[in-house]
């Protein structure tokens, strides 16, 4: 088994605050659902009296005007850093927003996908570590977004599980290009990764 692959914070919650000038106490939504396009207009009403929502994505920020409690995200920032400092994550599930809403304890408001074979599995991982709200595509269009995102600001995620799966699986491949390497495994039906192939093959050669 691997543990939780996920890219992690590089600055602190406070330090991310203070650079988009929101205060602590202010409830933040991260957005992170873009493709919509420039029709989609985004409503002060959508959002608790108070809160700021961030948007993370250009794309995000497509319709011509936005209300002053949505933000767009500096450019070319870090997005992990943003959930971090974000008090949930308002998007669609896919692993690497799972992933970091996770390895961050950062709820994650979510509309469901359909089609998309992964969000069974990935909803449940959300789930047993009480980390997720989901909202109806009737809710999410229409604006009716305070209730589910009080809900998830009372939420308290309990992920306490390791997120160096990238390292894991690293020494995992290492370990594998050192595997001694026989003409019979040349005739053979064993499928390698591509870079693991290679590095055997010149080990191999050399010899």
């Amino acid at each position: 088994d691997v543990p939780l692959l996920a890219r992690t914070a590089r600055r602190t919650r406070a330090e991310v605050r203070q650079e988009l000038g929101i205060q602590e106490e202010t409830k933040l939504v991260l957005y992170q659902f873009g493709g919509h396009g420039s029709e989609w207009a985004l409503q002060a009403s959508y959002l608790p009296p108070g809160w700021v929502c961030l948007l993370a994505s250009a794309s995000d920020c497509a319709c011509a005007e936005l209300p002053s409690s949505f933000i767009p995200a500096p450019p070319h920032c870090y997005l992990p850093d943003l959930v971090q400092a974000a008090d949930m994550v308002l998007g669609k599930i896919g692993y690497g927003t799972v992933s970091e809403c996770l390895a961050h304890n950062v709820p994650l408001v979510f509309v469901r996908r359909s089609y998309f074979n992964e969000e069974p599995f990935l909803r449940k991982l959300l789930e047993v570590n009480n980390c997720m709200v989901e909202m109806t595509k009737r809710d999410f269009f229409s604006g009716n977004w305070q209730p589910y995102l009080e809900r998830a600001v009372q939420l308290e995620p309990s992920f306490r599980g390791p997120t160096n799966g990238g390292e894991v699986v690293a020494e995992k491949l290492a370990d594998l290009a050192q595997e001694p390497f026989s003409r019979e495994l040349l005739g053979s039906q064993v499928i390698l990764p591509g870079p693991i192939l290679c590095m055997r093959l010149l080990k191999f050669c050399s010899v």
